[in-house]
């Protein structure tokens, strides 16, 4: 999932993300998601062309990290602290996507943070969290190999409290 809070906007960097996110899922063998969460900071256009250039280094700069011949979840932590670091958030997820025959549910795998955020990693609500009935719409495109993410204002009523509780 990307989600970028209040005062940003998602970035035209959809389709590098998105093969960012089909290699962590090739290499983890199991569908994944990644959420950055903004801090919320209003940009000049000069800031926002800046701000572009630097995640489009820093999705380079993770994808040939992760390319790396070791163990793929011991590269995951430096990857996500230079996407995190480049897209100037406070935090970034992955989410593992278990199906079920109740219904899907997910997981936080891992987490990077900036100085002073909160990790939100042994958080029990996100663990083993279904999909239905609150989140299905993130379930939908999460299942069509699609990413999530927008500012949380423009989420759905159902999806919000989780979001908004993180800070």
């Amino acid at each position: 999932m990307v989600r970028i809070d209040r005062g940003a906007r998602p970035l035209k960097l959809r389709r590098n993300m998105l093969h960012l996110l089909r290699f962590l899922r090739l290499k983890a063998r199991r569908p994944v998601y990644l959420e950055p969460m903004g801090n919320g900071k209003t940009r000049t256009l000069e800031a926002r062309i800046a701000r572009h250039d630097s995640v489009r280094a820093g999705v380079a700069r993770a994808s040939e990290r992760l390319s790396d011949p070791q163990p793929w979840e011991n590269l995951v932590p430096e990857a996500l602290s230079l996407l995190g670091n480049a897209m100037e958030v406070s935090r970034v997820y992955i989410f593992e996507v278990e199906r079920r025959s109740v219904g899907d549910v997910v997981s936080q795998r891992f987490e990077w943070c900036a100085a002073g955020v909160k990790p939100e990693i042994d958080n029990p609500d996100l663990q083993q969290m279904p999909l239905d009935p609150n989140f299905t719409r993130w379930g939908k495109l999460l299942r069509g190999g699609q990413p999530v993410f927008g500012d949380i204002e423009d989420f759905p009523e159902s999806e919000r409290p989780l979001l908004e509780v993180q800070g």
